[in-house]
């Protein structure tokens, strides 16, 4: 399955970057977790969609993408998700979007470029 490309002209990928950024930076600094409320997501649907993509003690973490809402809420029913090693490290170069609709796609590598940007910010 090929990998969901960077459009910088997309205000959407634009908000995955970012978000991307903001949780790796904060996996990184350990102030995201396995144990941080909301923060672990079993991977049932991702491993539906990509099997293999996590092995013995890898966990996944995922956060709401920024960006505008639907319904009462009004935040963004989108979700990155990045893989951990089992003694909480970020695996690198990893991550998925969750879309609001059930799809589950693999960024690509302008995600990350992007995403380094808010990684070091947190």
């Amino acid at each position: 399955m090929p990998d969901l490309t960077y459009n910088p002209n997309e205000r959407e990928h634009v908000n995955f970057a970012d978000t991307l950024g903001t949780l790796q930076g904060r996996v990184a600094k350990g102030t995201v977790n396995k144990s941080t409320a909301n923060a672990y997501y079993i991977g049932v649907e991702l491993l539906a969609k990509y099997p293999g993509s996590k092995s013995g003690g890898e966990y996944f973490l995922k956060m709401d993408a920024t960006g505008h809402g639907s319904g009462s809420s009004e935040r963004s029913k989108n979700r990155l998700i990045v893989k951990v090693n089992s003694v909480g490290g970020l695996i690198e170069g990893e991550a998925w979007v969750w879309r609001h609709d059930n799809r589950i796609e693999k960024l690509g590598s302008g995600f990350f470029t992007r995403a380094k940007m808010l990684r070091g910010m947190v």
